[in-house]
């Protein structure tokens, strides 16, 4: 980590925000360390979180000695990055569904349905169903995103919700 840290002050960087991930043919599967801001905890929190792996491995037996350890860091110098950026689409512009509503919470209706169509191997037809409320999909959207809505903490009574501020 202070190899990254020193790399990235070489590079003209402020390293204020660090993380990585830590691989080894020994694990079932990496251990990812969020890129979070730099303190004196820094280190020990990642120590910390090797540890607990480490322990459930010993609770099963296995030493995680056996293998050599790759840590991959990722500095960043978050004061440098633009405070907004638009990125070009590459998709399609075709539309997955056409929401009609008539409140104020289309933003949510959108990042519902977008994350349906991602993550369910539904046909067509049934995410149509669930787009439009029918069949056994009744209101079944309008309830996803309310739970979205209490989840995250947006008020219902707003009359614009702008996804820069709930994205």
């Amino acid at each position: 980590l202070n190899e990254a840290v020193i790399e990235s002050r070489g590079l003209g960087l402020n390293p204020e925000q660090i993380g990585c991930v830590i691989s080894s043919e020994v694990l079932n599967h990496d251990i990812w360390i969020p890129v979070r801001d730099r303190n004196e905890n820094t280190v020990e929190a990642i120590l910390n979180r090797f540890l607990l792996v480490a322990q459930s491995f010993r609770q099963k037996d296995i030493s995680l000695w056996g293998q050599p350890f790759n840590v991959t860091a990722t500095v960043v110098d978050k004061n440098s990055l633009p405070k907004q950026q638009q990125l070009p689409g590459s998709g399609r512009n075709k539309k997955i569904a056409t929401i009609r509503n008539n409140d104020y919470f289309c933003l949510f209706y959108a990042l519902v349905a977008t994350l349906v169509h991602s993550i369910f191997d539904w046909s067509s037809k049934k995410f149509q169903r669930y787009i439009r409320s029918e069949h056994g999909m009744a209101k079944k959207l309008r309830e996803d995103a309310m739970e979205l809505m209490d989840n995250i903490g947006a008020p219902l009574d707003l009359d614009l919700y702008n996804a820069e501020d709930w994205i």
